[in-house]
């Protein structure tokens, strides 16, 4: 028979020669122990996750919300940006386009709106761009999870006006170029 003790926190054998086997531990973590020479630790988490004292992730929650926002908060002021430079490329080509229609001497409705409302359109397209930018610069480390949601879609919703100001200056853009090609 076999030098053996249990308890209801774990079970222990008693090999001889010094070493000793023990298993034991509570239901959040199993710990195994050798003694003399042979000497192992492992913990194993068993059913709930650690959710701190009071069982919440709002912890975590916070954590990743901070984590993404700043992601966010960058991406944004990628697409603001980048939003900017074509209203600039597209500002060069109208202004182009617009020398060359005027040295022709057009008197067409359509094409003398459209030059009017290129430039309308694109500074429009980069005030809400700059709009945008200007709210992901408002997320930081301190901001709690709902504003930052807030902020992110404020900054969203002028992106996405900002692309529109953008698809009517080319749309104007392109009345224009078609009336030069004709």
């Amino acid at each position: 028979m076999l030098p053996m003790a249990a308890s209801a926190h774990g079970f222990g054998l008693n090999l001889g020669g010094g070493l000793g086997l023990g298993a034991g531990g509570d239901k959040e973590k199993t710990h195994v122990e050798g003694n003399g020479k042979f000497n192992v630790n492992a913990n194993a988490k068993v059913g709930e996750r650690d959710r701190g004292h009071d069982g919440d992730r709002d912890g975590d929650r916070e954590v990743k919300a901070k984590a993404h926002a700043s992601t966010t908060a960058t991406g944004i002021t990628k697409v603001g940006n980048r939003i900017k430079l074509t209203a600039d490329v597209l500002g060069s080509v109208g202004a182009t386009l617009e020398s060359k229609l005027s040295a022709l001497g057009t008197t067409s409705p359509a094409v003398t709106t459209a030059t009017a409302d290129y430039k309308v359109q694109l500074t429009g397209a980069k005030t809400q761009a700059q709009a945008a930018i200007d709210a992901a610069t408002a997320i930081n480390a301190g901001t709690s999870a709902s504003t930052t949601a807030s902020i992110i879609d404020q900054a969203k919703a002028s992106l996405k006006a900002a692309r529109d100001f953008l698809k009517a200056a080319r749309a104007d853009i392109m009345v224009m170029f078609q009336f030069l090609v004709r």
